[in-house]
């Protein structure tokens, strides 16, 4: 019951502390996913507001506003108070009916130097936007001039949003034209609309390509460090808008947090985990010292338990030990008095005979002491009995000898010859000495006449033996068992696992004793 209280204990204690660890590195990463969740949106921001700027500018000239020299320029003021950090660069899409589409191709062969097409080839029945204007003028931001923008859905989609709405909007991860010769990579547009009823020149898109993995390195480094993390577009989950090496869905929340955040008309899935969780020992280090702490615990109290009931027990066997050899010694001592009463009683007993059988005083001291020889016969045949044994029948004899001499002509014997273990001679010798005892005090021991018949037989292994006494004179019944009927009961039920009865009569006793010989407590 302890150890059990024990483990439950440290159960409950363990699971506190595994909670509070777990709750401690999920909240962790939850104050470091919303430091990087802010961080992204503060970048979104950014990129926003150059595009509002820009369209302001844009709107605030009038007439042919739209100039690469003037765009050059305005790019370049930006480019130098550092707002354009994460973009790719800074461009204008045209928004064409069919029929302007020469007069763009001619802006770009005059703005750049380049003789280029729409491309890919228009297809009828629908708008096009293309790439008229875009800074800087690198390499591949020169490859995208002319492409037709709403020739892709994502990109579509993303300006009609933007027309709509009037804000910026940002497009799910696509392959930027700046980097065809590298599709794994992705990226995205983050489109404004530009009113042509507020400027003389074409309507449009100024935009700003984003390769979203150079983006946010730049927002995110040192930010997640010892974390892995995943950002995904919730329309296109597929496709991952970062992640880094190292990271791997799990439904371990320990060390683990997830948000959402809106990106310019975008919803992106920020997943953070921490590749730390996947050792238990290293994760939750306190877990699994107070779990073994308090698992050993439970274990010494129950051992103490254990070592205490244990000697609670032997301190109250060793009582009772105690109290059984102290009533033990009362019981020999109240055995020894009884034995020395009852030897004095037999020996004025045998003197009363001897001396009323007896001539002269030579024949008294003779026939005397040859009765207290057979007394002291009696007591050694006792004491060679064990650990051997010794015959019912020597036993008997022994004990009858004291009183009647060697050749009793008043007592009988009849039954076979049996050997007795050491336990049933000391046993069945204490009854014998008590009823020749009392016969000798009380009953056909006293009068001239008395007859004792003594027999037994075996059923089995049970012996049953018959003491019967016939008097000439009445015999009182004692007013209550004594010593002597208690010493019987002790060593017929408690020794021999027997049986012990009589009965009284006007003339007599008979006294039944019957136990198995084979089983001896």
């Amino acid at each position: 019951m302890t150890v059990g209280v024990g483990l439950l204990l440290a159960a409950s204690l363990t699971n506190l502390v595994y909670r509070y660890e777990t709750d401690r590195l999920r909240h962790s990463a939850e104050r470091r996913l919303s430091d990087i969740a802010f961080h992204i949106a503060s970048r979104i921001d950014r990129i926003n507001v150059v595009l509002q700027v820009s369209r302001a500018f844009l709107e605030s000239r009038s007439g042919n506003a739209i100039t690469r020299e003037r765009f050059q320029r305005f790019h370049l003021h930006l480019q130098e108070a550092g707002m354009l950090e994460g973009m790719q660069g800074l461009g204008f899409a045209a928004l064409l009916s069919p029929g302007d589409v020469a007069t763009v191709e001619n802006r770009i062969a005059q703005d750049y130097g380049l003789p280029r097409r729409l491309w890919p080839a228009p297809a009828g029945g629908r708008l096009h936007s293309a790439i008229m204007l875009l800074e800087p003028a690198d390499e591949p931001n020169l490859a995208a001039l002319g492409f037709d923008m709403m020739s892709e859905d994502q990109r579509r989609t993303a300006m009609e949003a933007a027309m709509l709405s009037d804000q910026p909007q940002l497009t799910g991860p696509v392959t930027l034209v700046q980097q065809l010769d590298d599709p794994r990579r992705a990226g995205a547009l983050m489109y404004l609309y530009v009113n042509s009823d507020r400027n003389a020149d074409l309507p449009g898109f100024l935009y700003a390509p984003l390769r979203l993995e150079a983006l946010l390195a730049t927002v995110l480094e040192g930010r997640y460090e010892g974390y892995a993390m995943r950002i995904t577009d919730v329309e296109m989950p597929q496709t991952a808008v970062y992640e880094t090496a190292g990271y791997q869905e799990t439904q371990e929340h320990r060390g683990a947090a997830s948000r959402r955040l809106e990106a310019a008309g975008r919803i992106w899935q920020l997943n953070l985990r921490d590749p730390r969780m996947a050792n238990l020992v290293t994760s939750l280090p306190m877990t699994f010292v107070v779990g073994a702490l308090a698992l050993i615990s439970a274990m010494l109290a129950g051992a103490a338990t254990h070592s205490l009931q244990a000697y609670l027990r032997n301190a109250r066997e060793l009582g009772r030990v105690q109290r059984r050899m102290l009533a033990q010694k009362d019981l020999h001592l109240r055995e020894m008095s009884h034995r020395l009463k009852n030897v004095l009683a037999r020996v004025s007993a045998i003197a009363r005979q001897t001396a009323n059988r007896s001539e002269d005083r030579g024949e008294f001291l003779k026939s005397f002491n040859g009765r207290l020889q057979a007394m002291a016969a009696a007591q050694d045949l006792l004491t060679r009995a064990v650990p051997a044994g010794t015959s019912l029948r020597a036993l008997m004899t022994a004990e009858l000898n004291q009183l009647y001499d060697d050749s009793p002509s008043n007592v009988s014997i009849e039954g076979e010859d049996i050997h007795l273990t050491s336990e049933q001679t000391e046993a069945l010798g204490l009854c014998i000495h008590e009823m020749a005892t009392n016969a000798l005090k009380y009953g056909a021991g006293t009068m001239p006449g008395g007859q004792i018949a003594i027999r037994w037989d075996l059923d089995g292994q049970m012996l049953h033996l018959v003491w019967d006494e016939a008097t000439t004179a009445p015999v009182a019944r004692p007013a209550k068992p004594g010593f002597g009927t208690r010493l019987m009961e002790s060593c017929v039920q408690g020794t021999l696992n027997g049986t012990l009865g009589g009965e009284f009569r006007t003339h007599g006793l008979t006294i039944r004793i019957s136990f198995p010989l084979q089983s001896v407590s």
